[in-house]
C-alpha cells in the first residue's frame, strides 16, 4: 500500500534529478504538494505547478515504484519545466533524464507499464431503481429516483409513438 509520504519522497527524488541536470531552473521549480483525489477513478494524476493530484485508487493498488517515478517525472516536466523554460522541449528533457539516469525512469514503456501495473476502473455504471415503458414499442425509460413520471406514468407519453406510458 502506498502512502502520501512515499509519493512525496519520489517527488523530491525526481526534483533532485531535474536540478542535477538543469541547475539554472532552481529558482523556477516549485515543490508541488501531493493531494489524493477520492472522487474520480478514471484520471490517474493531474498536475499543476502547486500540486499533484493522484487518484486514491492508484495508492490503494500495488504498483511498481518505477511507475510512480515515471508518472511524477513526466508531470513535473510538463507542468513546470516546459512551461517556465520555453527553451527546453519536453522530448529533449525526457531524453536527457533518460541518458543521465538509465533504468530509473521508463518513458518508452510507460504506456505498457501503465497497462501491466494497474487497471483503473472507468466510471461506475448507474443503478436504476425505477422504470416505465411504452406498451406499444417497448421503449424503457429508467430513473434513479422516484419522480412524477414513475408515480403517474399515464400522464406522460412515449417520445417515439405518442402512447401513454405504463409501469412494467
Amino acid at each position: 500500500m502506498w502512502s502520501v509520504e512515499k509519493i512525496e519522497d519520489i517527488r523530491d527524488d525526481c526534483m533532485k534529478d531535474i536540478l542535477d541536470l538543469y541547475p539554472e531552473i532552481h529558482e523556477k521549480l516549485v515543490k508541488s504538494r501531493i493531494e489524493i483525489n477520492h472522487k474520480t477513478s478514471s484520471t490517474m494524476a493531474r498536475f499543476t505547478r502547486s500540486y499533484i493530484e493522484i487518484s486514491a485508487f492508484l495508492l490503494a493498488e500495488s504498483t511498481q515504484s518505477i511507475f510512480f517515478q515515471t508518472l511524477i517525472m513526466k508531470g513535473l516536466i510538463r507542468s513546470q519545466i516546459c512551461k517556465f523554460s520555453p527553451n527546453l522541449c519536453e522530448e529533449e528533457v525526457l531524453w536527457s533524464i533518460n541518458d543521465r539516469f538509465p533504468e530509473k525512469y521508463d518513458f518508452k514503456e510507460y504506456k505498457n507499464l501503465q497497462k501491466q501495473n494497474i487497471e483503473v476502473p472507468k466510471k461506475q455504471e448507474h443503478i436504476y431503481k425505477y422504470a416505465v415503458c411504452c406498451p406499444h414499442c417497448g421503449e424503457l425509460f429508467r430513473f434513479k429516483r422516484i419522480c412524477k413520471t414513475v408515480l403517474h406514468p399515464g400522464d406522460y407519453v412515449c417520445t417515439k409513438c405518442n402512447v401513454s406510458l405504463e409501469r412494467p
